[in-house]
């Protein structure tokens, strides 16, 4: 702020040649300079105030204060942040955590799972007790499942 406009400013060299303000844009530095000091220094005097009536405020919470329960409730409520942080834990993370727990017990145990490991196993089970009951123990029929085999490799190729 204006501690440090002698150091870092819009007229001081900090910045040497590197910021170009064009002719047309010059009312920014008469803004700089034109103000009086008391509206430059306005932000660190209420800063300093709003310190300072905390401080005291603090410090001077009696105990007849707290025995009244509004004034306790309102206390308390200051006191704790405002519990944004329960607020924010309970409903919004709490909301995205289900929902991102939703998701993975969808993706990752349905679907990835379903064409992954589980559907491999299932896939390679059921073919086996498909190509099992083909079994009859005739040779005829095991030549003609090896002629389909052949046939079916050469019209793939």
């Amino acid at each position: 702020g204006f501690v440090a406009s002698d150091f870092i400013g819009v007229g001081s060299d900090f910045f040497g040649n590197s910021l170009f303000i064009h002719p047309s844009h010059i009312h920014i530095i008469e803004a700089e300079f034109s103000l009086p000091l008391i509206i430059k220094l306005l932000p660190t005097i209420f800063s300093l105030l709003g310190g300072s009536l905390a401080l005291v405020v603090t410090n001077s919470v009696s105990s007849l204060t707290l025995e009244q329960p509004i004034l306790r409730k309102i206390y308390t409520f200051l006191n704790g942040k405002y519990f944004f942080d329960i607020i924010y834990n309970n409903y919004l993370i709490g909301g995205a955590l289900q929902i991102s727990y939703t998701i993975s017990k969808v993706l990752d145990r349905g679907i990835i799972e379903l064409i992954g490991p589980f559907g491999l196993t299932e896939g390679s089970y059921s073919t086996g007790n498909f190509i099992s009951k083909l079994d009859t123990g005739v040779i005829t029929t095991y030549a003609l499942y090896i002629t389909l085999g052949l046939i079916s490799i050469l019209f793939l190729l």
